[in-house]
């Protein structure tokens, strides 16, 4: 007899998933399993993955890195600070049909 694990493959809840903030064509997250009310963006599935998405994106617009998360403009006169990596990107709960949608309070970017 196979032992059960709790759950059944129509009753698992589906894992929370994260935006990075960025256009579709920008991010390197994956684009399945969204509401219909999130057509065009892609999700990541922890909030490692969004922090590194954003900052590569960061890097290539030639920002550079000036500490763990501060970033300085080309022009070197403005200062970005984005979220600690394990808050960082807007969260999605899981929703019906293993589909996902927006959760409250998004995470996000500093700008100072």
């Amino acid at each position: 007899m196979a032992a059960t694990t709790g759950y059944s493959s129509a009753g698992r809840k589906a894992r929370k998933r994260r935006l990075c903030g960025l256009p579709a064509h920008e991010c390197r997250g994956d684009s399945g399993g969204l509401s219909p009310g999130l057509p065009a963006v892609k999700s990541h599935a922890t909030p490692q993955e969004a922090f590194e998405c954003y900052r590569a994106w960061l890097l290539r617009q030639g920002y550079c890195q000036v500490g763990g998360r501060e970033f300085q403009s080309p022009g070197g006169g403005r200062i970005v600070v984005l979220t600690k990596r394990s808050r960082f990107g807007a969260l999605l709960r899981g929703g019906k049909e293993g589909r996902h949608m927006p959760a409250q309070f998004p995470g996000g970017a500093i700008v100072g």
